[in-house]
This record gives C-alpha cells, sequence and structure tokens, in this order.
C-alpha cells in the first residue's frame, strides 16, 4: 500500500545507509530507536504490515531472491525497529549470502538489544529462561561474522561471550574450542575442550579435537 510505503521509506533509507556506513551507524540507531515515533501506525495494521513482510522475505530466500529477501526484511524493520526476530533473520541472510561486513553490524546491533532489555526496545533478558540461548547465538553468530572477515581476536572475543551467556551448551562450547584452536591458544582449548567432555560426554568429535589440541604449540 502506498501509506507503508510513505512512511517506511525514510527509515528504510536510513538503515541502508547505515548497513554501509558500519558501526558508527549502530550508535546512530541505537539513538533514534529510544525516542517515541511521531507517526506510529496502528499497531494491527504495524503487525500485520510486518508479518506480511516477513513471511514475503522467508519466501523469497528460500526462492533464492536474497536482495528482494534483504529488501523486504529491512521495510519490515523500518517499520517496527523493536523486532528483535527480524534482525535475527536479516543477520542469517547475511550470514548465508556470504555479507559477512553487514552481518557484523547487524549483530553487533542485535546483541546490545538483547543485553539491554529495555521495554521500548522490546529486547529479551538474558536471565530469563530460553533468552540466554539467543544471547548466545547472537554472539556466535558475531563471531562468526568476524572469523569469515579474517579478525580471528574479535572472533574469539565474542565466542567467548557467547559461551559466557550460555556455558552449559555444548554447541556454544564446541565453537568457542574451534576458535581457540585456530588461534593457537592452548590454554583455553584445554579448558574448554574439558567443559565440552563435561557437558556432552558422548560427542563423536571430542578425540580428534583432543587431536588438534596436542598439535598446538
Amino acid at each position: 500500500a502506498r501509506w507503508i510505503a510513505a512512511v517506511c521509506r525514510p527509515i528504510v533509507a536510513a538503515l541502508l545507509r547505515w548497513l554501509q556506513r558500519g558501526y558508527r551507524r549502530v550508535l546512530d540507531l541505537e539513538a533514534r530507536y529510544q525516542r517515541p515515533n511521531p507517526d506510529p501506525l496502528p499497531s494491527g495494521d504495524l503487525a500485520a504490515a510486518v508479518e506480511t513482510m516477513v513471511s514475503d522475505a522467508r519466501q523469497r530466500q528460500s526462492a533464492g531472491d536474497f536482495a528482494a529477501a534483504e529488501d523486504q526484511l529491512i521495510r519490515a524493520i523500518g517499520l517496527n525497529p523493536r523486532q528483535i526476530g527480524v534482525y535475527e533473520l536479516l543477520g542469517a541472510l547475511y550470514l548465508e549470502t556470504k555479507a559477512y561486513a553487514k552481518a557484523r553490524e547487524v549483530y553487533t546491533y542485535l546483541v546490545k538489544l538483547l543485553r539491554r532489555g529495555a521495554s521500548r526496545l522490546a529486547a529479551v533478558q538474558p536471565k530469563e529462561s530460553g533468552q540466554a540461548q539467543r544471547l548466545a547465538a547472537g554472539y556466535r553468530n558475531l563471531a562468526t561474522a568476524y572469523q569469515e572477515l579474517g579478525q580471528p581476536a574479535q572472533a574469539l572475543q565474542n565466542a567467548r561471550k557467547a559461551v559466557t551467556a550460555d556455558a552449559d551448551n555444548p554447541r556454544m562450547l564446541d565453537f568457542l574450542l574451534k576458535i581457540s584452536i585456530l588461534v593457537k591458544d592452548r590454554a583455553l582449548a584445554e579448558k574448554t575442550w574439558e567443559a565440552l567432555k563435561d557437558a556432552d560426554s558422548g560427542n563423536a568429535k571430542l578425540d580428534d579435537l583432543r587431536q588438534q589440541i596436542d598439535q598446538l604449540r
């Protein structure tokens, strides 16, 4: 509808500039999203519009039309920047398409929202049931983006945060262990391997990971 396009066009344009300019844009978004929307849409229309855009984005992504999927997700965020799940979908889209710089910026902002727990942003509280896993996944995906961008130190830092957020999750421990082996941090690899063994003793990869640690110098 024309009125939806008219409302979201300026916000979408700002979001596109943010994705192009990097972390400084994250801070700009953070400041703007803490201010109330001067022309809010009726809640029912807003929710329906966002749901339609997200559904269309999923279909387009499945069909391989990644540019159209990206456009729909950014439009959805423009309509309602409080939708944490849409940021998660956009970040996942960027990882799938190997747009790692964009993924890094999305996940950088996403983990801020997840940690803050501000009700105005509909963020989640890490200590609540199920929320720790969501925050940990955000950090893991951010670490993946850094790793693919050739920034292993930042990848390791965020992998450690993922484990801190969800310490008993074997997936997070396995991820941190692989990063620690990659950066040749044997002490961290040893510690993480022991934690992984305790959390998932039946993991078939433990022996292979142990061998990789033993080869570190």
